[in-house]
């Protein structure tokens, strides 16, 4: 036994691709089975249809159900809804990890990068569904902050066009970490290719000197 698994060692030492395809293939199978699976199956599940009388499910293939969904004016609403929260959540993530990215990676000492780094990632350890349901309940008609709104003298103008953005914030803050550590490892990147050029140059200039 122990000849068998020196031999597949040394065979996988002298060819590393079939090592790294090993390795490789199981959170392939994951996507490919679970995600892109669960994927087919309900895009397959779209060529049937419902049943106008019963609302049951008539499994005969029919593309009725697709023109539907581009032809009914309440799914091209919804539909218009979804990609305009899609860009103003892309863009609002964008604006504002950005320049905490920025501010981590140019600015920020070891230790404060450490802080940042916790203060980020912390959240991440709870469940999605938390998060959502947290920020919801936190901007909700009946939370805190549209309760301090009450409480003041804004403008019930101000007060639904702050409700009506709470979906955006949610979402927002949910893929808000993501944002800032991508921005944060490619600003990183530069700033410290820039400083060992910048520093390897000057070497090279005072030597000559």
């Amino acid at each position: 036994m122990s000849s068998f698994l020196d031999n597949c060692s040394s065979y996988l030492f002298r060819n590393k691709h079939i090592l790294f395809l090993i390795f490789l293939l199981p959170p392939l199978l994951w996507l490919g089975i679970i995600y892109l699976g669960s994927l087919l199956v309900f895009l397959f599940h779209s060529l049937f249809y419902l049943d106008g009388f019963t609302g049951k499910i008539v499994y005969k293939i029919s593309l009725s159900t697709i023109t539907e969904l581009f032809t009914s004016a309440a799914n091209i609403d919804i539909l218009i809804r979804t990609v305009v929260l899609a860009a103003f959540v892309s863009i609002g993530a964008a604006l504002i990890g950005f320049p905490i990215a920025y501010y981590m990676a140019k600015f920020t000492s070891p230790k404060m990068k450490i802080f940042f780094y916790l203060a980020i990632m912390l959240p991440l350890w709870s469940s999605y569904l938390v998060r959502v349901y947290s920020w919801k309940l936190i901007l909700a008609k009946e939370g805190i902050i549209n309760w301090f709104f009450y409480k003041t003298t804004f403008e019930l103008a101000t007060r639904s066009r702050f409700i009506n953005s709470c979906n955006w914030w949610t979402i927002s803050i949910n893929f808000l970490y993501w944002n800032v550590l991508s921005f944060y490892l490619y600003l990183a990147s530069i700033y410290d290719f820039t400083y060992s050029s910048f520093v390897r140059e000057s070497s090279k200039f005072f030597n000559k000197c």
